[in-house]
């Protein structure tokens, strides 16, 4: 039996997708990132942007994306906090007050968006997606979500200022493989019921917080890959 394909996820209940943007000083690419994300044909999704204390103008263009509907505050926490919708979509974003590991951001995002969230999708500002992403990933999760707790996909690397293209073709999952290679890339879709058995990122972690999460999903279920490009990383952008 194979797994139902996007158009066949008209007919099934749809989970709600939560996608989770991290912003560090990519004022430049947010817009991009952001319009990536809004342009996906999957229609249960809002956006979560964390601003991990951007020392440039991010957060005001984040204010720009927000101004419909538009609410601000400050959290209990004393963060900032904003809520607007575009296109139709809630966008939600919160400003830490001081910078922090990527494992602190992704998981603030997580958290604050908890309960109304079934999948989790995760994009760096720099970075963007191509059209069919969500539906694509969400199909391969709902086909047995006890068993696939996560997906990922080939990519495109874009260099900025060479403005060119490399396909990067990713190994289909192998658990051992993985164990010694982190070949899965951090732009991942990832269900809530996997992250309620395995836990979030590790916060005391500087870098390879997202391998570290994949491990620990990898001893308990399937990271499912799909052989398609999906999302592009960009790269040589200082």
């Amino acid at each position: 039996m194979s797994a139902p394909n996007t158009e066949q996820l008209q007919d099934v209940k749809l989970p709600t997708v939560t996608v989770v943007i991290r912003s560090a000083n990519y004022e430049r690419f947010l817009e991009q990132a952001l319009s990536s994300v809004l342009a996906q044909d999957y229609p249960l999704k809002s956006v979560i942007i964390v601003d991990n204390k951007s020392r440039d103008n991010s957060w005001n263009l984040i204010g720009e994306f927000c101004k419909e509907g538009r609410q601000a505050g400050n959290l209990e926490n004393g963060e900032e906090y904003l809520f607007g919708i575009k296109n139709d979509v809630p966008i939600s974003a919160i400003r830490l007050k001081e910078n922090k590991f990527n494992s602190v951001t992704w998981n603030v995002g997580i958290k604050s968006t908890w309960e109304k969230t079934h999948i989790y999708g995760f994009l760096d500002g720099k970075d963007w997606w191509i059209q069919g992403k969500i539906g694509t990933a969400v199909a391969k999760i709902i086909f047995n979500p006890e068993v696939i707790s996560c997906v990922y996909s080939d990519y495109l690397s874009f260099d900025h200022k060479k403005e060119s293209y490399i396909q990067n073709f990713c190994p289909a999952f192998n658990r051992e493989q993985l164990h010694s290679l982190p070949y899965i890339n951090y732009s991942t879709f990832i269900s809530k019921r996997a992250l309620e058995a395995v836990g979030l990122m590790d916060e005391n972690l500087q870098n390879g917080e997202d391998y570290n999460l994949f491990l620990k999903l990898s001893n308990r279920s399937i990271i499912h890959h799909i052989p398609d490009f999906l999302h592009v990383i960009r790269t040589n952008y200082f």
